[in-house]
């Protein structure tokens, strides 16, 4: 868990009832034998798991805005619910797509980075940053010296620092800024 004092900004993995941690470890292994979602019960679990976690509230209001608001998608105004949408998928339909999967995982685990990538990210946006979250030059030099120092991936890169730099507090233009940095970073 990290935690910056400015605000209560939690970068975490949420904490699963014994229940959904059971369906999650379930899904996860099933998930990984090829030709898994043929079967129906792979997808019913996926389905059932986020219910519940919806129901207790468990899911950070951050990561449903990045999944359903436009003001939060890296997609321009096509948030990645409208993505299902557009391809037909609403509701349990939606819900039981394979490819629900990535998602039901960020809701979860958070941005897919080390979790010391993710201190020094939060950290170093508080130190630089006690009146407001800026993108200075010196947080960008520690972002590109971090993401050579952890092998970052390009979908590291492009997607889950994006998701940190929300989930940390910059808004959506300063996260675009963010994530522009870090791409150039890997694909330099």
């Amino acid at each position: 868990m990290v935690e910056c004092s400015r605000k209560t900004v939690c970068v975490k993995k949420i904490q699963l009832t014994q229940k959904e941690a059971t369906l999650y470890r379930k899904l996860i292994e099933k998930n990984r034998v090829p030709g898994s979602w043929t079967d129906t019960n792979l997808s019913e679990i996926m389905m059932y798991l986020f219910i519940l976690l919806q129901r207790r509230d468990a899911i950070p209001e951050i990561r449903m805005k990045i999944f359903t608001d436009p003001e939060y998608s890296e997609r321009q105004q096509n948030t990645a619910k409208k993505y299902f949408e557009q391809n037909g998928l609403y509701g349990s339909t939606m819900l039981q797509h394979p490819d629900f999967l990535q998602y039901l995982t960020y809701f979860i685990s958070g941005p897919d980075l080390p979790r010391k990538f993710i201190t020094k990210f939060c950290e170093f946006a508080e130190k630089e940053n006690k009146y407001g979250l800026e993108v200075s030059r010196s947080f960008l030099v520690m972002l590109r010296k971090s993401i050579r120092e952890f092998s970052l991936s390009t979908t590291q890169c492009s997607k889950d620092i994006f998701r940190l730099a929300l989930e940390a507090g910059f808004n959506k233009e300063k996260s675009l800024i963010i994530r522009k940095t870090a791409m150039k970073v890997v694909m330099a």
